[in-house]
């Protein structure tokens, strides 16, 4: 009983953060993403969120802009860590 009433409270909780990013969705998200490899893309530039590009199972590529305006698609295996930068409407 009382992991129901915390898996609900996971499931809404999960719900609230996705209805948040959806506004979002449509703007430009630059990050500093670094790879596997090493190597870092600074102000990379995403149209919406990679927590919302990248939920999902089926979601495992992404297209990114790197700095110099070259598109580049990223595997979601391939991100370390990725940090947020500014949003852009």
């Amino acid at each position: 009983m009382n992991e129901e009433i915390h898996f609900k409270s996971f499931v809404l909780q999960e719900e609230e953060a996705r209805v948040l990013n959806k506004k979002d969705d449509k703007k430009i998200h630059i990050y500093h993403i670094t790879l596997t490899n090493g190597e870092l893309l600074k102000n990379t530039r995403v149209e919406g969120s990679l927590e919302w590009r990248l939920s999902g199972i089926a979601a495992n590529l992404i297209a990114v802009e790197d700095d110099n305006g070259k598109k580049i698609v990223l595997s979601k295996y391939q991100i370390v860590k990725a940090e947020l930068e500014n949003i852009e409407d």
